[in-house]
């Protein structure tokens, strides 16, 4: 399916519209979560199915860092306004925008340096693999581990907050 349906569509954006602006993170994934499983079937396919978006229909929420999430107020706001903008028939921006903005409310991000991009804010994910902790660049993608070693294989989930509990990240 290339686009979303319009009717689908409509009730997301009247859904976020009706938040409050100082919405909690944990509130605002509920409102996503909630309707990207609502309609699995459309969220299974392309394009929603080219950015992983079965990550996010089968996320237990409740086991991820959402209430540290950078996703409030302002940023929520600014959410809001772009989320207005676009239309059904933008369904490969909206699997990205979408995608990056569930990102947000699941991995913890930290202020360090990816050591190729020189970008500040990588996000703590975890090697599904090996199980060891990694940052990854959101700019360029390059990934380590804590020691600082190149991540080989790119087998990283999304870390629990258990695990960043662990490591000493919350």
């Amino acid at each position: 399916m290339k686009k979303l349906m319009r009717n689908q569509w409509d009730e997301f954006q009247r859904a976020i519209a009706a938040m409050y602006d100082n919405a909690l993170p944990r509130d605002i994934a509920n409102a996503i979560l909630t309707w990207l499983r609502r309609y699995p079937e459309t969220f299974s396919n392309g394009p929603f199915s080219d950015y992983s978006f079965d990550r996010f229909l089968s996320l237990q929420e409740e086991d991820y860092p959402i209430e540290v999430s950078r996703m409030r107020d302002a940023e929520f706001i600014n959410f809001k306004k772009i989320i207005k903008k676009y239309s059904a028939e933008d369904a490969e921006s909206i699997a990205r925008f979408l995608r990056d903005t569930l990102e947000t409310l699941v991995v913890l991000m930290v202020d360090k340096q990816c050591p190729i991009c020189e970008a500040w804010e990588m996000g703590i994910y975890k090697n599904s693999e090996d199980q060891r902790i990694a940052f990854e660049c959101r700019q360029c993608g390059f990934a380590n581990y804590l020691d600082g070693a190149k991540v080989g294989t790119k087998k990283l989930t999304f870390a629990l907050t258990e695990d960043l509990h662990e490591a000493g990240f919350i």
